[in-house]
């Protein structure tokens, strides 16, 4: 085992558990307020959904139909339900890079994202990482495509070219989920 496997810890998007009480408390308050940086954006279908919601509304209001009250109900309780199925999707996930020194100027190195499933139940499905280092001019995207087990782990090949001589910093940009509706 390298030193580099040795020094580094994982990190991920949640801190150390509590008790089952704080568990309930935290979670519902992640729900309610995200934490810093966890960001959400509109993915294609989501905003689909959006627009169909809003046109069912509309008709529905306009005919006081009661099915399409219905259908209302099911649209936005679909819409809630992919948020919440994202979240859990990326929660226990914990990742770090790994790689190699001396990194040379004008050679590739090989560096490893390694990623850890810390649920106890569930797996993740569909992340995707945004990294970058300091001699590239936009991030480059990492897809975990297979399915990570409970307790699992996986590692994401990248190579870097450090173009000049220096200090290069690796970063992690973004990481997203395409569970369940991309």
């Amino acid at each position: 085992m390298s030193a580099a496997r040795q020094e580094g810890g994982f990190a991920g998007p949640s801190g150390a558990t509590g008790g089952r009480r704080r568990f309930w408390r935290r979670l519902l308050w992640a729900l309610v307020y995200p934490q810093r940086g966890h960001r959400v954006r509109m993915t294609m279908p989501g905003a689909v959904l959006v627009a169909l919601a809003l046109g069912v509304g509309l008709a529905a209001y306009n005919s006081a139909n009661n099915i399409l009250f219905i259908t209302l109900s099911l649209l936005l309780s679909c819409l809630v339900l992919s948020g919440v199925l994202s979240w859990m999707n990326l929660a226990g996930v914990q990742w770090r890079f790994v790689t190699e020194p001396p990194m040379r100027a004008g050679l590739a190195h090989d560096v490893v994202l390694e990623i850890r499933n810390a649920k106890r139940v569930l797996p993740t499905y569909g992340v995707w990482f945004e990294v970058r280092s300091t001699s590239l001019a936009k991030a480059e995207r990492l897809d975990l495509r297979e399915r990570l087990d409970a307790g699992g782990e996986a590692a994401l090949d990248w190579l870097v070219k450090p173009s000049r001589r220096g200090v290069e910093t690796l970063s992690l940009e973004a990481v997203g989920s395409l569970f369940p509706f991309g």
